[in-house]
């Protein structure tokens, strides 16, 4: 069998590197002070994570670790390759204490833009699994780029500690309302990567305990349809029934988003049960529900995907799906994507 690379055996890998991609067109330099000053982990978690993220036997990290200096970061960003680099990184920032990485985190500044910006969000990804206040605090300290690493930081909290990510959000509300403006205009989008911090706590607790993630979404005031809707469609990435049976816990009213999620995982596992059970939908969002089934469908198999457009009204929710179809089917046949955009009635 295989070895997982250490690069994706990382928890946080994933969620920063998308950040990163979305941030790249709208990250703000700031200045940093010396450090954020309060340091008040979750030992345990901190325990628990500086045990299980090391990388043993890890060339690179070894050599970062032995070489802590203001010089470290510099010597990776002249490494060859930037895979290399970012596994580099990786492994260096992994072997760091939390006064290490507050110490590297005040040189941040020094580092050219595009270099800044991936150790940036590699850093406080890694940061905030061990000394998440600490992240936070220094966060608060960068002016508007603070406001791109602070998804990464919450994140990442979440992914170990939801319990206490959730606490520091409830009392905290004003840190994140860039974040949840973003999620209140559509989510998903964005330089921040567009979701809400309830949501982002609320899809990384799903991952744990689905059951609790759910009572908390739901008892929240602010933020509550989006939460919720974000425990369902984490959980119907592997196992849509379930998710679906989920949706009797929420408020007719608030289950729109909800609807669609499920129907875009649905979709992609088994579009034929996907149809009966939009089929079971309230009327109005039957087409909505099928729109992301069929975009869910388009991941695995864009042609069959064309082919189920044709079944759907002519309307909004049918244009935006052309779109994501047309994008899938060129990536595997451009010629039968430019058929398919010519067989489309609206000018869209």
């Amino acid at each position: 069998m295989v070895e997982t690379p250490t690069f994706m055996k990382t928890s946080w890998v994933v969620p920063v590197v998308a950040l990163v991609v979305g941030a790249a067109g709208g990250y703000i330099s700031g200045k940093s002070p010396a450090s954020g000053g309060d340091s008040a982990a979750i030992e345990n978690t901190a325990q628990r994570m500086r045990a299980s993220t090391r990388s043993a036997g890890s060339s690179a990290g070894e050599s970062a670790k032995k070489s802590h200096s203001g010089s470290s970061v510099g010597q990776i960003a002249r490494m060859p390759g930037n895979s290399s680099r970012t596994q580099a990184l990786l492994d260096f920032y992994a072997g760091l204490s939390p006064e290490q990485l507050a110490e590297e985190a005040a040189k941040l500044e020094n580092l050219p833009m595009n270099e800044r910006m991936m150790a940036s969000f590699l850093l406080f990804g890694r940061w905030s699994e061990v000394d998440p206040t600490a992240a936070m605090a220094f966060s608060s300290t960068m002016g508007m780029a603070g406001g791109f690493v602070r998804p990464t930081i919450l994140q990442s909290w979440a992914s170990v500690d939801p319990v206490n990510a959730a606490k520091y959000f409830a009392a905290n509300p004003r840190e994140f309302a860039m974040m949840d403006m973003m999620d209140m205009m559509g989510g998903g989008r964005g330089p921040m990567g567009g979701q809400g911090a309830s949501s982002i706590i609320a899809s990384e607790w799903a991952r744990q305990d689905p059951a609790a993630a759910l009572a908390w979404a739901d008892s929240l005031t602010a933020g509550k349809s989006a939460a919720m809707s974000a425990v369902v469609g984490e959980v119907a990435k592997t196992d849509p029934r379930k998710a679906a049976e989920m949706l009797g816990k929420m408020d007719p009213a608030e289950r729109a988003e909800a609807y669609r999620s499920v129907a875009a995982q649905y979709g992609a596992l088994d579009f034929n049960e996907a149809q009966t059970w939009i089929r079971s939908l309230p009327a109005d969002e039957q087409a909505a529900a099928l729109a992301s089934a069929i975009g869910g469908l388009s991941n695995n198999d864009p042609t069959a995907a064309a082919k189920q457009v044709a079944s759907m009204e002519a309307g909004e929710a049918k244009d935006r799906l052309i779109s994501d179809v047309v994008e899938d089917l060129a990536r595997k046949d451009p010629q039968a994507a430019a058929d398919f955009v010519k067989e489309q009635d609206s000018e869209q």
